[in-house]
């Protein structure tokens, strides 16, 4: 990432018809001081103010025109009017995009503005850096990093921060330039469900940190658990690029898209043998994320690998759960603005019915882009919300008419949902979490997950989570 700018006014373009993009960004954005919004309508508007030196854009933000030449001609003019701005092009579903075409036009990165909302942000902070001090930093502008990253007695040279779910307040907790010590490492290790965080600006030097302390514990993977997520989702950013592209690239995208999976997979080791120790391990440091599209990819990922391999799956098996969890929430992409616009509570009847329908779109999404998977992976994407009772969808199907591998999704669904940071609500830790499960299979008059496996998963947590407990009373 580029040095921080620090000026009191950083311009930043939106532009397209009628700004759709504009109340969007503003909503991304709130709190980022010093970007100056610069909304422009028109061409005329854009060509305009570009013969003034009233505006010094660092960046600009298209959003993308009903199809492909209309958004080409916002991206030429807005290159030919600055040529040295970056551009990203913002779209949702209702525009079909030639991504190719787009880019060679001098977008630099075509983004869904709802499936891709968290990772805008940090786009925005890698073209145009800022830095913003005090305790009140936006939580966008942060990332969740591990306790275990830490080493007692080590010198940091970037800022540490804690959120505060219950009022949405983030607070410095260590400053650039203190020494951790025992009772600092301690207090991020032992709060429940939370995490300390570092601005996105400041990565770099924390990634720099802890590959310094994996060095110095004789680690063979010197990458820290919080790069690895960057690069996951970076990777994730990708591949709906490709999803959502409309050129026919026969069975190249397809192609692009399983790699990336594949990188993702090996980038968490998801596809090691691991012992139970190890299992347990990549289980906690996948606790506390905020939840977000992104991090669900990643942690259904993880959770759903390494529910296979603790209930004795083969090889096989674990791969396409894998697969599974990166790819089960892609046709979110394809639902109307409206159902991102607003909260869930105010959702009506026809916007559930709306919403169930992203699994079968996942689905249709991996069939049109040719994706070489095998079918059981379409399979268990299309199921992953249906419930051994018949209280889930899109079809409501049960028991035994629902794929071994979609209960274990679905699972690891709900796993993921208690162990994640939301509005108003701290993260269960896993033991937490499976007990939270556990109720839900019998205290409400119903059975939603497969009582077998819940019942091993709730085993294997208890044994290692006192296991952990007794290491550390050592």
């Amino acid at each position: 990432m580029e040095s921080a700018n620090t000026q009191n006014k950083v311009d930043v373009l939106i532009l397209g018809p009628k700004n759709l993009i504009g109340i969007e960004i503003s909503k991304i954005l709130n709190g980022y001081r010093p970007y100056n919004l610069v909304n422009l309508d028109t061409i005329e508007k854009l060509m305009g103010v570009s013969e003034t030196t009233d505006v010094n854009p660092l960046l600009a933000l298209v959003s993308a025109d009903k199809d492909t030449s209309a958004t080409c001609e916002w991206v030429q003019t807005a290159k030919m009017s600055y040529p040295h701005v970056p551009i990203i092009v913002l779209h949702d579903s209702s525009a079909t995009l030639n991504h190719y075409k787009v880019e060679k036009n001098g977008a630099k990165y075509i983004m869904h503005l709802y499936y891709d909302r968290e990772f805008i942000s940090d786009r925005i902070l890698q073209l145009a850096p800022v830095e913003m001090d005090g305790d009140h930093i936006p939580f966008s502008a942060l990332v969740a990093i591990h306790a275990e990253d830490f080493e007692p007695g080590t010198k940091i040279d970037f800022n540490l921060y804690v959120h505060l779910p219950s009022n949405q307040k983030t607070l410095l907790f260590r400053k650039a330039g203190s020494i951790l010590d025992d009772k600092a490492i301690a207090k991020i290790k032992t709060s429940a469900g939370q995490r300390v965080y570092v601005r996105k600006t400041q990565l770099s030097l924390f990634f720099r940190y802890a590959s310094g302390v994996l060095k110095h514990r004789n680690q063979t993977d010197v990458v820290c658990q919080t790069e690895k997520l960057q690069k996951a989702k970076s990777e994730i950013q990708t591949i709906m690029a490709y999803f959502l592209d409309e050129e026919d690239s026969g069975y190249e995208h397809g192609k692009q898209i399983l790699e990336r999976c594949d990188t993702i997979i090996k980038e968490f080791g998801l596809n090691e043998n691991l012992n139970s120790e190890q299992i347990f391990f990549k289980l906690v440091a996948h606790n506390g994320q905020p939840q977000t599209i992104y991090n669900d990819c990643v942690n259904l990922c993880a959770y759903a690998t390494l529910f296979a391999k603790i209930l004795d799956m083969d090889t096989n098996a674990a791969k396409t759960a894998a697969l599974a969890g990166i790819l089960s929430t892609i046709g979110l992409a394809t639902l109307p603005r409206d159902l991102f616009t607003k909260s869930e509570k105010m959702w009506t009847p026809n916007d559930f019915e709306e919403y169930k329908r992203y699994p079968g779109s996942s689905v249709t999404l991996i069939k049109k882009n040719k994706v070489p998977l095998d079918p059981d992976v379409a399979k268990v994407i299309e199921q992953h919300r249906e419930r051994v009772d018949g209280s889930g969808f899109p079809l409501g199907a049960k028991g035994t008419q629902i794929h071994k591998l979609a209960k274990l999704l679905g699972i690891a669904f709900r796993f993921q949902q208690l162990t994640s940071l939301q509005d108003g609500q701290t993260a269960m830790s896993p033991m937490l979490a499976i007990e939270q499960i556990v109720k839900e299979n019998t205290t409400q008059g119903k059975i939603p997950y497969d009582t077998v496996m819940v019942a091993a998963l709730h085993a294997f947590i208890k044994i290692n989570t006192q296991r952990l407990a007794n290491n550390k009373a050592a």
